[in-house]
């Protein structure tokens, strides 16, 4: 069973030996529950480490909205007043939407900004030894289902711009269609029709099972206002903006047709989806409004349409790598125009390379997520990706159903 990744959080600056021990100790605690992302905390020569870092270039606030990207849960203790650690508990619970333990020594005298404001997702203990800080934090975690559940049935396709994604999704359409099941196209149907189909408008159409075909942005409603506004060049949107329209988006697709799908046995294939959104939109504020590129991760982990997307963890994520200069020529060619703004050279060097240093890929990994990455060579053409995606969906198959 994965274990989730622990953010702690603990007074720095203002703390004695005493409580940097003490620090240590909590710290090996939770390892008992997780990976904590700050192991360095509870370090006695903490400062003196941190200075050799930030000498070396090392960009600390970087480094540690990072790791409070990659956690899933938070444990803050608050003995010792820490603006560094009010700031970390604040994006913990209003941006990266995290549940957070805030613990703190009885008899101390703690903000009550946080000890006694009310949050869903945060809880606040006192303790008065290791042992009963140990009994409070077992409970905690007893009782957390932080990771979202792996889903076999549920296969992604990601990629840059031009890479082919389209093209591997509709392989395993065919797929289906070969071996006699039923396929459902929802963009087709969207197109027509002017909205999502809900999970109920196309049952009928799986008596025997089959694959539901589906696109992020959609194409109508939110999805086409995306389409057709907010991520057009020339567009002045901010890149929250189009962040919670996408998550708004891919809520509204979830909840009325890709989870009870899944959650009927249907397999769900998709082009695109929350994984994009984790490598375009930390790039286009970085690039274009001047964001820290982990800040922007963190908060579009934290939108709820996001979270309810990453609840469906794919069993199966393809990934067709291509040169930039390749995809940029393939868009340059097809015969329609989606005259995006994210379809420009420079971007497209910056998510290729996040692409490739296979950053957000760690989330679902860590998950169970299967990731097979097809690769593509100049001059290979949609007949060897099709080719090579069959031959990754057929071993995954062999893989699960084995």
């Amino acid at each position: 069973m994965p274990k989730p990744n622990i953010y702690f959080a603990s007074s720095i600056s203002g703390a004695d030996s005493k409580d940097h021990e003490n620090a240590g100790i909590i710290s090996k605690q939770l390892q008992q529950h997780g990976r904590v992302m700050t192991e360095l905390i509870g370090n006695p020569d903490i400062h003196a480490i941190e200075a050799k870092n930030m000498a070396n270039g090392v960009n600390i606030a970087h480094r540690d909205l990072g790791w409070l990207a990659d956690s899933d849960v938070m444990v803050a203790d608050i003995t010792n007043g820490s603006i560094g650690v009010g700031k970390e508990i604040g994006f913990a619970l209003d941006a990266r939407r995290i549940p957070v333990l805030a613990i703190h020594k009885k008899g101390k005298k703690v903000s009550q900004m946080v000890d006694k404001f009310k949050h869903p997702l945060l809880t606040n203990v006192e303790y008065e030894n290791s042992e009963d800080l140990e009994t409070q934090v077992d409970g905690f975690f007893g009782d957390l289902n932080v990771l979202g559940t792996l889903r076999p049935n549920l296969i992604l396709c990601d990629g840059i711009d031009g890479s082919g994604k389209g093209v591997v999704s509709k392989a395993i359409g065919d797929f289906f269609s070969r071996g006699q099941s039923d396929v459902f196209d929802v963009t087709e149907f969207s197109k027509k029709e002017g909205h999502i189909p809900s999970w109920d408008d196309v049952k009928s159409n799986f008596p025997e099972g089959g694959a539901l075909l589906v696109a992020e942005p959609t194409y109508c409603g939110i999805g086409k206002i995306i389409r057709e506004e907010l991520i057009k060049k020339g567009s002045n949107h901010d890149v929250m903006s189009v962040a919670q329209a996408y998550s708004l988006d891919r809520a509204i697709l979830f909840d009325r047709l890709v989870g009870p799908a899944i959650e009927s046995g249907i397999t769900v294939v998709m082009d695109r989806g929350v994984f994009a959104t984790q490598v375009y939109q930390p790039v286009q504020g970085e690039m274009f409004e001047g964001y820290d590129s982990e800040y922007i991760l963190g908060m579009v982990r934290g939108l709820p349409g996001n979270q309810r997307e990453m609840d469906y963890v794919p069993g199966l994520i393809l990934l067709p790598d291509v040169d930039p200069k390749i995809a940029m020529e393939r868009l340059g060619n097809r015969s329609k125009d989606d005259n995006a703004l994210f379809e420009e050279s420079n971007f497209q060097n910056r998510i290729a390379d996040v692409y490739a240093s296979r950053r957000i890929e760690k989330w679902y990994t860590r998950r169970g997520s299967k990731i097979v990455h097809l690769p593509q060579k100049e001059g290979e053409g949609p007949i060897v990706t099709k080719e090579r995606t069959l031959a990754a969906y057929e071993k995954y198959l062999d893989r699960i159903e084995g």
